[in-house]
């Protein structure tokens, strides 16, 4: 408190000091005494020390008063405090390396009071280590890893303090992204950092993760070291967070509705003649994983009309030879694609599936295929299509048919002058199945063959069975031999078995069976003759021939992958291989031309199980399974692939079960799989579910030249018609 000595005049008395005030010493550039009356011309009265002390003290009115005498003397003078010392807060301050310290400097009066004086301190630092620098009003901010010295001054004293400045020290655990909004579907990869002090950052690969919510989204491994992905199940929020070293990020993921995320225009690269039209076909994708149909509900546009047209429903018209970009909108998204225009003339047209059979009430689309002459072949839109017998079947202006009685109709499609046609039989061979029942045997059947004169089934436990009709069925002695037989091949009239470790059966007529020392104890799976030789395929890629079936040659591996069936073309033998696991499918395709020499062709990305040659093109057929890590349900998908060379291969899905054999009867391919499955093709280009009348596994399949025979899993046997 400021007392004021303010006795009756005049001989009261008063002295102040400014400490090194700079505005004070502006009034009182002297320092000296003031106050006295009646004693010289810079004398004040009392209400003008009391302004004087409220201006540079800030005191406040009920503190700088006049009254008596601190000493109680009436007219003896009051002594205003003075500075004593000066502290610098913190006293010996430790700083990591990028932090930064507001220091404080007080100054201590000799009646005990305190000022912060920060701001009318003069600061400076001694550079020892340069280990922090010094910003206005006594900010610090640490540099590097070392010391330096703090002083401060005020009044005339001063004062220092030791900074010590430790390395950068963990100060917080950043996510990215941060605050993301995805759509529910989205599987999103997050990464954690750790921050330091310094603002460097670390990528973290063993933080700890957490949903707050896992019904919204749940974490799991990422395949990037340190990241995780979430996985979203549901729309809200939830809060990620990441934990590493007694520290915890976090950020709010919020998940909104099932979005359209991209849109594909097919086919992959569409092409037209100039005059002509082609269909374009919008797929949009989801977040969710599931994939739609949009062509009716996008936006179509050309980037050149004088090139090619598209209608809204996504039908596009070649106007001159050229090529623009068309693109699909839905809902914000665009997909794009190059249109190519060409200007060749109509030489003919194909329909495509050739000579396909369907069973009454059975439906399948037609495509129609323009032959140019500049060497296009495209599928056409717009052609005007017929059927010749619609009691037989209907066909819609899309080329579906439906089938409708028994008998062969004759398709046609019209497009520029041409017509093209093919012969649809409904009720044929392999579109009516019957199941024999009783079953002739309770084992699993691997395998059958048409032996010139009888059926050959084969299967578990040594089991043999021959028919010469597919319908009734007889149990032959495989002479003690109990192991699994999985393939059956004919050499003229004699019939060779195949099976597990390496079991060989040979038999003339059917009846009387002989085993025959194959070598190897493999797992032999397939069998064919060449017409001068007996090839067996099996485990570990297995190779094992021989001329007669009786003596067999000294086995090799020509595969890393084992081989699951094996057939003659006529100018070469093909072998087929691979697995179809969820997280190992792979297949293989080998030639040979004489059974001894072999070369592989292909690697597909799928277990290949059977395969046969008709017609100059080969056939086989596979599968592969693949696992829904969101739902936790696997799924497989069966594959066809046809090719005329063994060596280049067109691939097509053909529904949701596993194939395990196919055949041909010369003008029709049957394929056979799990839960029943049969399809049927004219080319192997379009394959039609067939009714089998059971969910019976099938594995084998032959012709007679007269009927077809399937067999399977629980002796299972189907023939048709």
């Amino acid at each position: 408190m400021l007392t004021i000595g303010c006795s009756a005049p005049p001989d009261w008395y008063y002295h102040f000091n400014c400490h090194g005030d700079p505005a004070c010493l502006g009034d009182n550039p002297t320092n000296g005494a003031s106050g006295t009356l009646n004693e010289g011309p810079e004398q004040v009265n009392c209400t003008q020390l009391q302004q004087f002390s409220r201006r540079f003290w800030n005191m406040p009115p009920a503190t700088d008063r006049c009254d008596q005498d601190p000493n109680g003397s009436a007219d003896g003078p009051a002594q205003a405090p003075k500075l004593q010392s000066l502290t610098i807060t913190p006293s010996a301050p430790v700083l990591p390396v990028g932090v930064t310290q507001q220091m404080t400097a007080t100054a201590h009066y000799s009646d005990g009071s305190a000022t912060d004086v920060t701001a009318q301190a003069t600061w400076g630092l001694t550079y020892i280590q340069s280990a922090v620098s010094l910003l206005p009003g006594g900010v610090l901010h640490a540099d590097a890893v070392g010391s330096n010295t703090l002083n401060a001054s005020y009044g005339g004293l001063s004062a220092s303090v030791t900074v010590t400045v430790l390395p950068a020290q963990l100060a917080s655990i950043a996510i990215s992204p941060s605050m993301p909004t995805v759509p529910l579907g989205t599987k999103l990869i997050f990464t954690a950092a750790a921050v330091y002090t310094d603002g460097s950052t670390v990528p973290l690969t063993n933080a700890t993760w957490l949903s707050g919510t896992p019904a919204v989204a749940t974490l799991a491994a990422g395949a990037l070291a340190g990241a995780e992905t979430a996985t979203t199940l549901s729309e809200g929020t939830t809060v990620v967070s990441a934990s590493w070293g007694g520290l915890t990020g976090s950020t709010t993921l919020t998940v909104g509705p099932v979005a359209v995320v991209s849109i594909a225009v097919l086919p992959t690269t569409p092409l037209v003649e100039a005059g002509f039209k082609v269909q374009l076909t919008a797929i949009a994708s989801s977040s969710d994983g599931t994939t739609q149909d949009v062509t009716g509900q996008v936006t179509w546009a050309t980037g050149s009309s004088a090139v090619a047209t598209v209608a809204p429903g996504g039908l596009a018209t070649g106007v001159a030879a050229g090529s623009t970009g068309v693109s699909a909108t839905l809902g914000g998204v665009t997909g794009g694609n190059t249109l190519w225009v060409n200007g060749g003339t109509l030489q003919s047209i194909r329909i495509s599936p050739a000579l396909p059979s369907l069973a009454v009430g059975e439906t399948l689309g037609f495509t129609a295929i323009g032959v140019f002459s500049d060497g296009v072949s495209m599928a056409l839109a717009g052609v005007t299509w017929g059927s010749s017998a619609t009691g037989v079947a209907t066909v819609s202006g899309a080329g579906l048919a439906t089938a409708v009685g028994n008998g062969t109709a004759t398709v046609t499609a019209g497009a520029g002058g041409l017509t093209g046609s093919t012969t649809l039989t409904v009720g044929g061979t392999g579109t009516g199945w019957s199941v024999i029942s009783p079953a002739p045997t309770t084992q699993p059947l691997a395998a059958v063959a048409w032996c010139g004169s009888r059926f050959v089934a084969v299967g578990a436990g040594g089991t043999i069975l021959t028919s010469t009709d597919g319908l009734a069925w007889t149990a032959q002695s495989a002479g003690g031999v109990t192991a699994a037989l999985s393939a059956v091949a004919c050499a003229g009239s004699l019939a060779v078995v195949v099976g597990d470790v390496g079991t060989v059966l040979t038999s003339p007529d059917g009846s009387t069976w002989t085993a025959r020392t194959s070598g190897t104890t493999a797992a032999l799976l397939g069998v064919t003759w060449t017409g001068t030789r007996l090839v067996a395929v099996g485990a570990g890629g297995t190779v094992t021939t021989s001329a007669d079936g009786i003596t067999w040659a000294a086995p090799s591996s020509v595969s890393a992958l084992g081989l699951n069936a094996v057939t003659w073309t006529g100018a070469q033998a093909v072998a087929v291989g691979g697995s179809a696991g969820l997280r190992s499918a792979s297949g293989v395709v080998l030639t040979s031309p004489d059974g001894l020499t072999w070369t592989t062709t292909a690697s597909p990305w799928a277990g290949l199980f059977g395969v046969t040659g008709a017609a100059g093109t080969l056939v086989v057929v596979g599968g592969t399974s693949s696992y829904n890590l969101s739902t936790h349900v696997s799924t497989s998908s069966a594959w066809v692939a046809t090719s005329t060379d063994a060596a280049t291969w067109t691939t097509r899905p053909a529904g949701p079960a596993f194939l395990r054999g196919v055949t041909s009867t010369g003008g029709l391919l049957a394929a056979v799989g799990d839960g029943g499955a049969i399809l049927t093709s004219g080319d192997g280009t379009g394959w039609v579910p067939q009714a089998s009348g059971t969910t019976a596994g099938l594995k084998g399949i032959a012709w007679s030249g007269a009927r077809l025979v399937a067999v399977g899993d629980a002796g299972a046997v189907l023939v048709s018609p």
